[in-house]
C-alpha cells in the first residue's frame, strides 16, 4: 500500500526496496504486455486487410520480404525434385513418341 501511495505522491522519493519491487513487477508483466500488444496489432492489421486498406497490404508485403522463410531448404529441394520428375516424364513421352513414329 505504501508503494502505491509513494507512486501517487510525486514529492516523495522511492526507497531501494520499493524500486526493486517495482522492477520485479515490471519484469513479471512485460511478456504479458508484449503478448497483448502483438495480439492487438494483429487484430488491427486483420481489420485493415479485410477492408482492403493499402497500409495493411504494404505491411504484409514488407513482412514477407524481410522475414526469412524457415523452410527455404525444404522448399528448394521440393522444387528441384518436381522439376526432375517432370524432366523424366518429358523424356519418356519423347521416347514413346519417337517409337510410335518409327512404327
Amino acid at each position: 500500500m505504501e508503494l502505491l501511495k509513494s507512486l501517487l505522491l510525486p514529492g516523495q522519493k522511492l526507497s531501494c526496496e520499493q524500486i526493486e519491487m517495482l522492477e520485479s513487477i515490471i519484469l513479471l508483466y512485460i511478456p504479458w504486455l508484449l503478448f497483448f500488444f502483438l495480439i492487438r496489432l494483429f487484430m488491427w492489421i486483420n481489420n485493415k486487410a479485410r477492408k482492403r486498406k493499402t497500409g495493411a497490404i504494404v505491411f504484409a508485403l514488407l513482412t514477407q520480404i524481410f522475414l526469412p522463410d524457415p523452410k527455404v531448404e525444404h522448399t528448394i529441394k521440393t522444387v528441384v525434385i518436381q522439376k526432375q520428375k517432370e524432366a523424366k516424364k518429358n523424356q519418356q513421352n519423347n521416347s514413346d513418341m519417337k517409337a510410335d513414329e518409327n512404327n
